[in-house]
């Protein structure tokens, strides 16, 4: 009998200790768990965050809407205005990889869609556009090309550090068309001599040769192309025998059109070529753009024929 109640003690006693551990174990995995919360959701992303911690600070001024240009070069695009603070005073560098679309596109690719709306001739030369932010002045504004695929009503820019800023695509509209150059209205007359500029654009350096060798120019040259058309010519054997540009906006100021060792795949060379009436070649300068600033074709053409010594005038928008 007394060995039967032994048992039965031991027999409860392993009883208690099995529940003594169930508890202690659904306790224990229970704080476990509570070790590794849910995520925390992120703010709504339509607020702006605080900048008070950023180096940079950016502003959106004012913007374009071209929703008209999908058709054309395969999309749309934004041109705005941005102002860069320095919250120390310090010059700015802002790499525009780290700006984002709603679309998940970064901003650091604008040369390649300028260079896509200068193949269908559409310019943002007379807008300024901006590819690069290096060292800026303390606070400077620039504009940047934005472009977009989606046909919603809003499309947002942001960055990592805070900033956030959503345009509306049914406001501030434009047309593609405002970018494309206007041949034809301005007219060179020159004794014997009459010639319009039919087009201005930007050949890439890819196509350029010399003495029929390819050219290797660095990433900072471009070549400014004018294109001509002769309406007529009274003289036999005339040619361009020098051209100048004279800029509106660029630092230089003059630039001297390349000599005829010069040709593109795309166009010939006029200069030095006995000119027939309806003829159509080009003019070639090289432009040094050291800061990736679009092209910018304002300006007036200088042109000195070969049986003349007074220089003849187009001018170029």
């Amino acid at each position: 009998m007394k060995k039967r109640k032994v048992k039965i003690s031991r027999l409860l006693l392993l009883i208690a200790i099995v529940l003594l551990l169930a508890i202690a174990l659904f306790f224990g995995i229970g704080k476990l768990f509570s070790r590794n919360p849910e995520p925390s959701v992120p703010d709504n992303p339509n607020i702006i965050e605080s900048n008070d911690d950023r180096k940079v600070i950016i502003d959106v001024l004012d913007y374009l809407v071209f929703a008209d240009a999908k058709e054309k070069v395969g999309f749309d695009f934004v041109v705005a205005r941005l102002r860069f603070t320095s919250r120390d005073g310090s010059t700015i560098s802002y790499d525009l990889k780290d700006l984002y679309t709603s679309e998940r596109l970064q901003l650091d690719n604008g040369r390649y869609y300028a260079d896509k709306l200068s193949e269908k001739s559409y310019y943002l030369s007379s807008l300024n556009v901006t590819y690069e932010i290096k060292e800026l002045a303390s606070k400077d504004d620039r504009l940047i090309v934005i472009p977009y695929s989606d046909s919603s009503d809003k499309l947002t820019i942001s960055d990592a550090e805070g900033f956030i800023f959503e345009f509306d695509l049914s406001d501030n509209l434009h047309s593609i068309e405002e970018l494309q150059y206007t041949s034809g209205s301005d007219i060179a007359i020159g004794g014997s001599f009459e010639a319009y500029l039919s087009d201005a654009y930007i050949t890439q350096p890819q196509y350029m040769q010399r003495n029929g060798e390819d050219m290797d120019y660095p990433s900072t040259v471009q070549i400014y192309t004018f294109k001509l058309h002769i309406n007529s010519i009274d003289e036999e054997g005339i040619y361009i025998a020098k051209a100048e540009f004279v800029s509106d906006t660029l630092e230089e100021g003059i630039y001297y059109a390349l000599d005829d060792s010069f040709s593109s795949i795309k166009a010939s060379n006029i200069i030095n070529k006995p000119l027939n009436k309806d003829d159509e070649a080009a003019l070639f300068f090289e432009i040094i753009n050291v800061d990736g600033s679009a092209p910018d074709f304002k300006g007036t053409l200088r042109l000195m024929m070969s049986n003349q010594n007074d220089w003849i005038e187009i001018s170029a928008k």
